[in-house]
């Protein structure tokens, strides 16, 4: 069976971190003084709090529908064809995104 997207979105992210550690732990921590071994830890640590998506907050919204003039919630999380797989994902990846640019938001989804 394939993996499902969120699953798939948790592989890549290890994999990313798997990839940064060194980065992190060379260039990125450079200035602090720490034996290389601590250096290891602390990053594992950070890495190991960040990596795991185990929290749902589940908000409610009244709906409105878009006339065109005006903001409106919409599009992809209101569709009935959408699984809460998929909301995870896209979650987790608009948080990433948000991080990687450095703006202050997360990935929530309605």
């Amino acid at each position: 069976a394939d993996p499902g997207f969120f699953e798939m979105v948790e592989y890549f992210f290890h994999k990313a971190c798997i990839l940064s550690e060194d980065k992190l732990i060379d260039e990125d921590m450079k200035m602090v003084k720490i034996s290389r071994e601590e250096k290891v830890k602390k990053t594992h640590g950070i890495l190991k709090i960040i990596e795991p998506c185990a929290h749902v907050l589940e908000v409610n919204f009244p709906l409105q529908k878009d006339d065109g003039r005006s903001p409106c919630k919409g599009g992809i999380r209101y569709s009935l064809d959408v699984c809460a797989d998929e909301v995870k994902a896209l979650s987790a990846l608009m948080t990433y995104k948000c991080a990687c640019v450095d703006v202050p938001f997360g990935g929530g989804k309605a």
